[in-house]
């Protein structure tokens, strides 16, 4: 009777395996009791038995193909080395994949654009460091593009042009003569430093520093506003050396600037930074008052131009073919040497004879 129970449990146990306990499709009990890849009568694998989806799982990397056809690290990539990238492109590191530069040096990215962004793109300038020119020397890291300059650091990468002139936008050797070596001063008109003579220039003479002056004067950086505009809109007329109120001596104003004829006081900063009141023309230039009584030939716009500073309105060509200047009082005109008044029944007023 006990014989008999042995077959009938054992197909029992068969049923039950058979109804809940089998392999995932695919796959077959081994001699151990574990699910595996059914083998051939010698041992190997039979690939006939397996599917796709065993193969994937047992390796990672047979999808890899088409834009990723590298497998590192059980992960399927788009390159390891740059030879793998298609033209100049470079194989990133991190992300191993393929991009148009790495800002490393050895990028070749194309002419128009020759550095590299944080984003790996090839681009006009990723920094100031890559603006070589002085029209053009600021990065604009939003478009990075190449910029004119806006302050002094947008220019320092640029030995021969390290000084920014803002009005231009453009990098100079100097903007002022703190750019330039104690022997040399910056001249406005050029923005290059120049070496200068002490105490050789006299009052309403160019100049590019203060010791340029001749005893009692600074070097002030001048303005001029054509009084037959009705905006305030001054423009520089460059760097003359004038009077301080507070020089003694011949010729000097004495504590009253009308002792300076043609002149009135004013608060001035000089090019070397130094605070003083001085001597300066209210409605006119140095070179107006030196172009007084000078043949202007026509009294229209033409003779105008032939007086005073060119392009700037400062002067005016009267009755008599004579370069004149304007004026607000008798003090701007040149009295003791012409015995010019300012006629205030001109507009503007002018000085006349």
């Amino acid at each position: 009777m006990h014989l008999r129970l042995l077959p009938l449990t054992l197909a029992l146990g068969l049923l039950s395996f058979g109804c809940g306990g089998g392999c995932p499709s695919g796959l077959a009990l081994d001699a151990d009791g574990r699910c595996a890849a059914p083998t051939t009568m010698d041992g190997s694998v039979d690939a006939g038995e397996t599917d796709s989806a065993s193969d994937t799982l047992a390796d990672p990397c047979a999808l890899c193909g088409g834009g990723t056809p590298l497998c590192l690290d059980n992960a399927c990539v788009a390159c390891r080395e740059d030879d793998v990238c298609t033209g100049n492109d470079r194989c990133e590191p991190v992300g191993d994949t393929c991009v148009a530069c790495l800002g490393d040096g050895g990028d070749t990215c194309p002419t128009a654009t020759p550095a590299c962004d944080t984003a790996f793109h090839c681009v006009e300038c990723a920094a100031s460091a890559d603006c070589a020119e002085p029209a053009a020397s600021a990065c604009n890291v939003a478009t990075h593009l190449c910029e004119g300059c806006a302050r002094a650091g947008d220019c320092s990468h640029l030995a021969a042009t390290p000084a920014c002139d803002v009005a231009s936008g453009t990098c100079v050797e100097c903007a002022s003569t703190a750019d330039c070596g104690g022997a040399e001063g910056c001249d406005p008109s050029t923005h290059a430093c120049v070496v200068f003579t002490p105490m050789s220039v006299e009052a309403c003479e160019p100049c590019v520093r203060d010791l340029e002056c001749s005893s009692g004067k600074v070097c002030v950086a001048m303005t001029y506003d054509d009084p037959r505009t009705a905006a305030a809109d001054p423009v520089a007329v460059g760097q003359r050396c004038l009077w301080r109120l507070d020089a003694v001596g011949a010729g000097a104003p004495n504590g009253s600037c009308t002792n300076v004829e043609g002149t009135s006081s004013g608060m001035a900063r000089s090019v070397d930074g130094v605070s003083a009141t001085v001597c300066t023309l209210t409605v006119s230039t140095c070179e107006a008052h030196a172009d007084w009584r000078v043949d202007c030939l026509t009294e229209d716009a033409a003779g105008d131009a032939r007086c005073g500073l060119p392009g700037v309105n400062d002067s005016i060509c009267r009755s008599g073919h004579l370069c004149s200047f304007f004026c607000e009082t008798n003090d701007d005109c040149l009295v003791s040497a012409f015995g010019a008044l300012c006629e205030r029944s001109m507009s503007p007023p002018s000085c006349y004879p």
